[in-house]
């Protein structure tokens, strides 16, 4: 069964904020990053459940998986949710809820304090 992917605007948002911020570091990095980005996100339409639940399912109120992307040196989260728009009562979507680098604290986490 292929799943349909989307992803809605908050999650594009950050898309464009990190392809941005890699823009401003090296261009060719940047585009390389976000077509590589992208092919990640489509691979969703088959499988998602083989990625790991995430602890931030907890904040968020429903199971949330995640399926890492790496370029080189740049590792970011996207943290997934699947959901039976359709009411068949069989999950058939994807949707992408967030793209975050790996190096942001989890949802809920507090941040230490010095």
């Amino acid at each position: 069964m292929n799943f349909q992917v989307e992803t809605p605007d908050t999650a594009n948002a950050e898309i464009q904020a990190a392809y941005l911020r890699l823009m401003g570091w090296k261009p060719e990095f940047a585009e390389r990053w976000l077509e590589g980005l992208l092919r990640q996100i489509e691979t969703l339409e088959i499988s998602p459940r083989m990625h790991p639940v995430v602890d931030e399912s907890e904040v968020i109120g429903r199971e949330v998986r995640r399926i890492l992307y790496r370029n080189g040196s740049a590792a970011y989260r996207i943290l997934f949710s699947l959901f039976d728009f359709d009411d068949d009562g069989e999950e058939d979507t994807v949707r992408v809820l967030h793209v975050r680098h790996g190096a942001r604290q989890p949802f809920g986490q507090a941040t230490e304090e010095n």
